[in-house]
């Protein structure tokens, strides 16, 4: 089922950048703080040499709360996730990589 939600994601991802991109890279950081689940994404894709900002949509934001939700179920723990670095080549091929760390960026809001 994770694997699936994750070949979801990679396709709501891609289709947020134009046609002719080389690769895509997306950290995620995504925590419950204060009972409401925040994400804070940074994302970028390259066209040759040449660097752009990503922005995610709902789809991949959905998308990513759903897979952390999954993986969470599966785990032995019932832990989630709460950094995500994904990368994606224009050949289709893509890697995962979770963390379960304090997320750097969202630390802030839990002063």
């Amino acid at each position: 089922m994770s694997v699936e939600l994750q070949k979801i994601a990679v396709q709501e991802i891609a289709l947020l950048v134009p046609q002719k991109w080389d690769k895509i890279q997306l950290n995620i950081e995504i925590d419950d703080i204060e009972g409401e689940l925040v994400i804070s994404p940074k994302g970028k894709y390259f066209i040759g040499d040449e660097l752009y900002e990503l922005r995610l949509g709902v789809d991949a934001t959905n998308a990513f709360k759903e897979l952390r939700k999954v993986m969470a179920q599966n785990d032995r723990e019932s832990r989630a996730w709460t950094i995500c670095d994904l990368e994606i080549q224009n050949d289709g091929q893509y890697n995962f990589q979770f963390s379960y760390d304090e997320p750097p960026r969202l630390a802030t809001l839990k002063e």
